[in-house]
């Protein structure tokens, strides 16, 4: 009985660091919330996605790939030591909820199948089905939709170069495209 209540014990006291605040929380919460899920419209939640793609886009606005002041001065002040503590804790986060299915119509039509007459390839093939997302793509499922029409335009217009990819198809949309992508996804 002892050895199993130590063995408990230790579990706890090792889970119970584990989910520890990091330090330097309280800047990046302000924005996006202490559990990754922001309440401003313009900012995205970052509960559940993937630790990988959380560290590129942190480098990308320290590089001025990605451009927001608040991030971009944040983001090239801090190092990697003081970074990692904070991306993991945002990516041990429950993901953030996406609220009711896709919404079928044309935004569902394009992100499954693409339109081949504009050479826009469908967003499943990188966002995986239903927006889930992986390291290497972000989830959409339940992003905010006023982020992801402002995303999608600053791909369009060559504001975020990120991912050339992704320019290539945003340029391929047009902004009823756009809203009709985040109106299937994205949430209010």
């Amino acid at each position: 009985m002892r050895r199993r209540f130590a063995a408990l014990a230790a579990t706890l006291l090792c889970s119970a660091v584990a989910v520890a605040a990091p330090p330097g929380l309280e800047a990046c919460a302000r924005c996006h919330g202490a559990d990754g899920i922001a309440t401003d419209p313009a900012t995205p939640h970052l509960a559940g996605l993937d630790a990988t793609y959380l560290s590129r886009q942190i480098a990308a606005f320290a590089e001025g790939r990605r451009r927001q002041d608040d991030m971009s001065t944040l983001a090239s002040d801090i190092d990697d030591e003081r970074l990692a503590p904070l991306v993991r804790w945002y990516a041990s986060r429950p993901p953030f909820p996406t609220g009711d299915a896709p919404r079928p119509g044309a935004g569902q039509t394009l992100y499954d199948e693409g339109r081949s007459q504009t050479g826009t390839p469908a967003c499943v093939t990188c966002h995986q089905p239903d927006g889930v997302g992986n390291a290497r793509f972000p989830r959409l499922a339940g992003q905010k939709k006023a982020y992801l029409v402002k995303q999608l335009d600053a791909f369009k217009a060559g504001r975020r170069t990120t991912d050339p990819a992704m320019t290539e198809t945003a340029r391929s949309l047009s902004a009823g495209d756009i809203r009709a992508l985040a109106e299937t996804f994205g949430r209010d």
